[in-house]
């Protein structure tokens, strides 16, 4: 993992945070407006994804058809990120149900991560879906 990157993914997503928070004023003087937990999953995934902080110095991995879970490690490392990030917010309303992404869902939401141009916004819209979805399954 490379620290530099991980710091400037740090530095984007805390700056898209920021604006987000700004355009989003409050009503309320001295109360910063709050982001919901889709778009700081949304962004937070995005920059991992556009950065990619994590590399393998085994490059077989990537000639030699390795495993999926190698080819596309920032992108797993996004997910993983952006659904404990829905969680851990489930988790503070009381909502005691699990989060589960099917495997179908997981490998397109991975190709898409790693091989279409994704925006933080888009990324939010997707994660409020798959948490509304899995709610009425």
């Amino acid at each position: 993992m490379d620290i530099a990157i991980v710091k400037d993914v740090a530095r984007r997503y805390a700056y898209d945070v920021e604006r987000l928070r700004i355009y989003h004023k409050s009503p309320q003087p001295n109360v910063d407006p709050l982001i919901n937990r889709h778009k700081i999953a949304g962004y937070l995934a995005y920059w991992v994804c556009k950065l990619r902080p994590i590399s393998l110095n085994n490059k077989d991995a990537y000639l030699n058809g390795g495993a999926r879970s190698r080819l596309y490690i920032n992108e797993a490392f996004a997910m993983y990120l952006a659904v404990g990030r829905l969680r851990a917010e489930r988790i503070k309303d009381g909502v005691t149900a699990k989060e589960v992404v099917d495997r179908e869902l997981m490998d397109a939401m991975l190709y898409g991560l790693r091989y279409r141009p994704i925006t933080g916004d888009t990324l939010s819209m997707a994660f409020h879906l798959m948490e509304k979805t899995a709610g009425q399954q």
